[in-house]
């Protein structure tokens, strides 16, 4: 595998990149401190948004700054989901878990630590542990663009990825 190759560059960046897992307030940073010092991921940096499916139907949350953002960028409406490709979905979402497997944790091993630690409600721009949070069994990890309708407009503002972005490079930062 040559240096260039993009497996080559994500080993590589997932090599680079520690995210540290959740802030926390003081008091629950105080009685998990063991627990949280040993948690580290490596998750990617990405622009990009995870859902879960159920149903056909998309679970996500809703966070009072999406108000500001759709007003701002003039939007409305509910939000707008464009599921990436196929094998970029399997790319995105296989980095993900292959961080949190290098701690040895499945999902429900992952949902029972956050659990453990506070992370009960959702938090902004934790999707991928928020999404992960609600999984169940039957409901698929979903990623790719989010985003709103503009105002008077077909066009759509995302916020998260964007309308033509193909392959794993472009949703990585």
């Amino acid at each position: 595998m040559s240096a260039s190759s993009p497996v080559a560059q994500h080993r590589t960046l997932l090599k680079k990149i520690e995210v540290p897992f959740i802030r926390h307030d003081s008091s629950i940073l105080q009685s998990n401190k063991s627990k949280m010092t040993s948690k580290t991921y490596n998750f990617p940096t990405i622009d990009g948004h995870f859902w879960v499916e159920r149903d056909g139907k998309i679970i996500d949350d809703d966070f009072k700054t999406h108000a500001f953002i759709k007003n701002v960028n003039k939007c409305s409406g509910d939000k707008m989901y464009k599921e990436a490709d196929a094998l970029t979905q399997k790319v995105i979402i296989s980095m993900f878990n292959r961080a949190l497997a290098s701690h040895g944790m499945t999902h429900q091993q992952f949902r029972d630590f956050s659990i453990s630690v506070g992370f009960t409600e959702p938090r902004e721009n934790s999707c991928f542990q928020n999404s992960v949070m609600r999984l169940k069994d039957g409901d698929v990890l979903k990623f790719g663009s989010m985003g709103w309708k503009r105002n008077n407009s077909a066009e759509i503002y995302y916020e998260f990825g964007g309308d033509d972005w193909v392959g794993a490079k472009r949703f990585l930062k």
